[in-house]
């Protein structure tokens, strides 16, 4: 599964260099105020477009044969299991201009991952991981920086959608 698209990044990459480069030119053509627009207009594209299109294609959903059984949302990802077609489909926020779609039969060992801080006493964050091909996938499902003090119940409250997602794959119906 693609967490990143690397072309992207480095799409974003060239064009902050050639801009930098040929920063002379350009003010030269459109002047200091178009440069300082120019400039803000590519602040704003890199702190908001990808959330934009993140936002766009989740509220698009899956593919029309996918029969949503549960959806779960993380901080940089959701994914949508179909035990009918046994398929599981994500979405990541690094990733975000297409829905990535993987057979079950190739998911394992589904986990949540607790860290903790300040010697068991704080939950500092929570990830969900997965065998995908035999290569382990981890997203993280949430983080604090100062932590969740560790009492009963806690935990099971911040993965009841994990949780929920971690039992349909570690339990899905066998199909060849």
């Amino acid at each position: 599964m693609k967490k990143i698209n690397y072309a992207y990044y480095i799409f974003l990459f060239v064009v902050v260099c050639a801009i930098l480069k040929y920063s002379n030119y350009i003010e030269d053509k459109i002047g200091i105020h178009g440069y300082f627009y120019l400039e803000m207009l590519y602040v704003l594209w890199l702190t908001s477009f990808q959330n934009v299109v993140y936002l766009i294609v989740r509220k698009r959903g899956v593919k029309d044969d996918f029969c949503i059984i549960h959806q779960c949302k993380f901080k940089w990802s959701t994914f949508w299991v179909d035990t009918i077609h046994n398929e599981l489909a994500c979405l990541c926020m690094f990733n975000p201009f297409k829905i990535q779609y993987v057979s079950l039969n190739r998911v394992h060992d589904a986990g949540i991952k607790i860290w903790y801080s300040r010697h068991e006493k704080c939950i500092s964050g929570l990830s969900f991981r997965f065998y995908l091909d035999g290569k382990r996938q981890s997203f993280q499902i949430n983080q604090r920086r100062g932590g969740w003090l560790n009492t009963e119940g806690i935990a099971e409250a911040l993965t009841e959608d994990a949780r929920k997602l971690v039992e349909l794959i570690n339990h899905k119906p066998i199909q060849m």
